[in-house]
């Protein structure tokens, strides 16, 4: 058997759709291969991969899991990582573009790379990073 990694899905709430379509559209700049505004499932092409956002309440009707709660108070449980050719400026981009800042630009030696992060309107983290230069 062999898995392909094909794209990440977003569970998020139906009431973060748009602005979260709008975020992964306008904001990060990525295409929309599928859906639209008010609908509860839009496909996005980021480059590398895709990413999809999905309007939890379908997925919980899916899985019978409608009992369960959505939102918890916890740390990050993922996160979305970009490569870019320099934090700096896609730093300067994204914000310009209105990003929410969660964490500006930072080296961390110990991981080998620069960061920077930012959350979706749902709350979702993302970094985006690019290599250290060696010494």
């Amino acid at each position: 058997m062999q898995l392909k990694f094909t794209y990440t899905r977003l569970m998020i709430d139906q009431t973060d759709f748009n602005a979260c379509y709008n975020f992964y559209k306008d904001v990060m700049g990525f295409r929309v291969n599928y859906g639209q505004l008010d609908e509860p499932y839009a496909e996005f092409d980021s480059g590398a991969t895709h990413i999809a956002i999905n309007a939890y309440q379908i997925v919980s009707q899916a899985l019978g899991t409608t009992d369960k709660p959505f939102a918890v108070d916890s740390q990050d449980h993922m996160a979305l990582i970009f490569e870019v050719e320099s934090v700096d400026e896609a730093f300067a981009e994204l914000t310009k573009r209105g990003a929410e800042v969660a964490a500006g630009p930072t080296d961390r030696p110990a991981w080998g790379i620069r960061t920077a992060h930012f959350r979706d309107p749902a709350g979702t983290l993302i970094e985006i990073n690019q290599a250290l230069e060696q010494s």
